[in-house]
């Protein structure tokens, strides 16, 4: 079990020093999911943020199973993610087999081996931007103190947004998340080619264009446009 007095740090340093260098949202939103997970000593993470419709959409999650209850929660207009951003308001569900409010999502959730989640927005200035979701592998009471390290670490993410946006205003925001949208649009299509080309999961076929963008010191999303358009493939990575 990780210990919050080190990991909680040790995350928000990380987000921090996204902050001040070169940095994608799509890369920042993957490290916020990540690094929830670490701080939190929790099962997964995923981040939604909404688009210039008004809709959330789903920009990272730590994996695989989380992206697809992401995507599940927003059809379904049910679940903690979607409830924490409707009011703007910290969500808790120490037990998902015990919650009544959202019976698909809570099938779902149960399913892909989720028994409690939290949900904390996230906001800059009065602007609701999206929300982070956290989940449990087993029913679990979730704290004042985790609320409160979920919400920093939400709070970092939707800086660095904002950052983006300067000067801030929602119409400037809108158009980071679109090109945050549309940038997890393009890492979704190169991790299905990756996963074909290799013969391995969806996940690995993140973790090797995350390594590889690493290594070229370059965003995710560049090289995942690079693998769409077929400028590399898994063999050159």
């Amino acid at each position: 079990m990780s210990d919050p007095r080190t990991e909680l740090p040790a995350a928000l340093a990380t987000l921090a020093e996204a902050l001040v260098t070169d940095f994608d949202f799509i890369d920042l939103a993957h490290s916020l999911a990540r690094s929830t997970v670490d701080a939190l000593d929790a099962a997964a993470a995923g981040v939604m943020v909404v688009d210039r419709s008004g809709e959330l959409q789903v920009v990272a999650a730590s994996d695989e199973d989380t992206h697809v209850l992401e995507v599940f929660e927003l059809q379904r207009r049910q679940g903690p993610c979607y409830d924490s951003w409707v009011t703007g308001q910290a969500i808790n569900a120490s037990d998902l087999s015990a919650q009544a409010a959202w019976p698909d999502f809570t099938r779902r959730a149960l399913e892909l081996g989720y028994a409690s989640a939290c949900a904390v927005p996230l906001r800059f200035r009065g602007h609701g931007l999206g929300s982070l979701n956290v989940f449990g592998g087993s029913p679990h009471e979730v704290t004042s103190s985790d609320l409160h390290a979920a919400q920093a670490l939400a709070n970092l993410a939707a800086v660095g947004l904002a950052q983006q946006a300067a000067p801030v205003n929602p119409r400037d925001l809108a158009e980071e998340v679109e090109t945050a949208i549309h940038g997890r649009i393009a890492i979704e299509q190169a991790k299905g080619m990756l996963a074909v080309q290799a013969g391995i999961t969806l996940e690995a076929a993140f973790e090797l264009m995350s390594a590889y963008a690493r290594t070229k010191q370059a965003f995710v999303r560049t090289i995942a446009h690079e693998v769409v358009s077929r400028q590399i493939t898994a063999e050159q990575m």
